[in-house]
């Protein structure tokens, strides 16, 4: 394959050859001429310019032995690292090709991307197989991107370093989350063209770059949010200076004693169904009550929680309080309505966990119906074959399945299709601009009329004001959650609420 690297050199090799060979001919001419009578004057300038197309030519020869001496030794390493030779440099060519499209680029921010097909950080040698695979993403990521056009080649530059790809980006968020999309596509192609029955999960991590910061920083930067992206079960993850303050042992100690003292509790938020006019169901968010701090919500303590590696105990804390609470209903005959909690697709990956949670569901006394698992749209794109095959699962047991967030990221209409999820729900993000903004009512219009024609369910969360609610009753969003029906209640207090409200009794609206 043609390294689009040597496409300048090469035209510039071509336009030097050119100017010399026209100048080199109009000095023979001049000589000749000399030798008859008067010289033209336009031949004189011909003439003098010789020297300078001279040193042209020897400059663009300078410049492509250069070029193809770097590809050269280029190739040999990532034919080492990657099984190919490609268009990933080494760091050190990297970094010396970034500088020299800075020069170009008068940029105020630019971004570093570090991404890997999987969570290669977590092993302690790559293998031949995890090499190869490298090695055909790189191949098919070059060809997308270079081959197809879909970027200008002085709008990015490639890396592959400490066992993972980077890319600089010289253009805006925007685009460079365009391309990161790009990226993300092109090795979810390599899976369902070649039917590759291997889970293969791209963490993705970005570090915003100001004309000051230190490459070997942003790049650092940009790994570490991508291995703190994989920690947390997420996809894209912006760098924060934050992550690099590690919360102390104490800090992990405190949330951990928390949970053995039972100080975390469980809080429901309402989803009311506005053609019923009544209350159809909660989701379950978790609080905690610490002696020292008062009552905190997850923005004061989750993101501790995440770097000490204890989001997966919350989860599942979350999860027996709410069979446990809808058991205790139960035994003193009150109405219960169904309860969704909150999980990573990747949690579900271990077998193990799925045993775990689906034990958990048989052992009690609730009905299966009565717990709904929501996982975000996002990850099911890692592995349709094997995101099927856990969503089936999960389903064929009981479990109804949400599709969380829609609209957030990078949503993709063909998931409502090919998914076997029960109820698709609307991100805030786009409920937000219900109200004023055209294009977003087109989307959530489109987006329902999908969801009824594959027989899911809608539900709109972070809803907050009753402007919101009566256009999206319009277009069709039926179940809707967020502050305008109930902030998030104790189980005592929505109990409460449930039983005497403003809006199933006086026709869905506020006094």
């Amino acid at each position: 394959m043609k390294n689009p690297l040597m496409k300048k050199p090469i035209q510039l090799l071509i336009i030097a050859s050119i100017c010399f060979g026209v100048l080199f001919i109009a000095f023979i001419v001049m000589i000749a001429t000399l030798l008859f009578g008067k010289v033209p004057w336009l031949l004189y300038v011909f003439g003098l310019l010789l020297p300078a197309s001279g040193a042209f030519l020897c400059y663009a020869i300078w410049g492509y032995y250069q070029q193809k001496q770097m590809l050269k030794t280029l190739q040999i390493e990532n034919k080492y690292q990657l099984g190919i030779g490609n268009y990933f440099f080494n760091y050190q060519m990297f970094r010396k090709r970034v500088k020299s499209l800075r020069k170009k680029h008068d940029l105020e921010k630019s971004y570093v991307i570090a991404f890997s097909v999987n969570n290669i950080l977590s092993m302690t040698k790559v293998s031949s197989y995890q090499r190869q695979l490298n090695g055909f993403v790189a191949s098919f990521i070059g060809h997308k991107i270079f081959v197809n056009k879909a970027v200008k080649q002085n709008d990015v530059c490639f890396c592959f370093y400490r066992n993972v790809f980077v890319v600089y980006s010289f253009m805006d968020l925007e685009n460079t989350r365009n391309l990161i999309e790009l990226i993300r596509k092109a090795i979810y192609d390599i899976v369902q063209e070649h039917d590759l029955k291997v889970f293969i999960q791209p963490h993705f991590g970005v570090a915003e770059i100001l004309p000051s910061t230190d490459i070997l920083v942003a790049v650092d930067n940009a790994i570490f949010a991508r291995n703190v992206d994989e920690s947390n079960y997420e996809e894209l993850t912006f760098y924060k200076d934050e992550f690099r303050v590690e919360p102390s042992k104490d800090e992990i100690e405190e949330i951990r004693k928390g949970l053995d003292k039972n100080e975390f509790v469980v809080y429901y938020q309402p989803k009311f169904d506005v053609s019923k006019k009544q209350f159809v169901g909660y989701e379950a968010l978790i609080r905690w009550n610490s002696p020292r701090y008062g009552l905190l919500t997850p923005a004061r303590f989750l993101e501790k929680a995440e770097l000490g590696g204890l989001i997966h105990e919350l989860d599942m804390f979350v999860l027996k309080q709410v069979i446990k609470d809808l058991e205790d209903l139960k035994k003193r005959n009150i109405e219960i309505l169904p309860v969704s909690v909150n999980f990573s697709l990747y949690e579900f990956y271990s077998s193990a966990f799925i045993k775990e949670l689906l034990d958990l569901v048989d052992r009690s006394a609730i009905r299966p119906e009565l717990i709904e698992i929501e996982i975000t749209e996002t990850t099911t794109q890692a592995n349709t074959f094997m995101a099927t095959s856990i969503l089936n699962k999960l389903r064929n047991h009981g479990c109804k399945i949400l599709m969380d967030d829609f609209g957030s990221g990078f949503s993709n209409l063909l998931q409502l299709n090919s998914l076997p999820f029960d109820v698709v729900k609307i991100d805030k993000t786009l409920v937000d601009g219900v109200v004023s903004d055209l294009k977003t009512k087109e989307m959530i219009k489109l987006i329902v009329g999908m969801c009824k024609v594959n027989k899911l369910g809608v539900i709109a969360e972070g809803v907050d004001s009753k402007e919101k609610v009566d256009v999206l009753s319009k277009l069709g969003v039926n179940v809707i959650q967020g502050f305008y029906y109930s902030e998030p209640l104790p189980l005592a207090q929505a109990l409460e609420f449930y039983n005497d409200n403003p809006f199933s009794k006086k026709g869905g609206s506020k006094k």
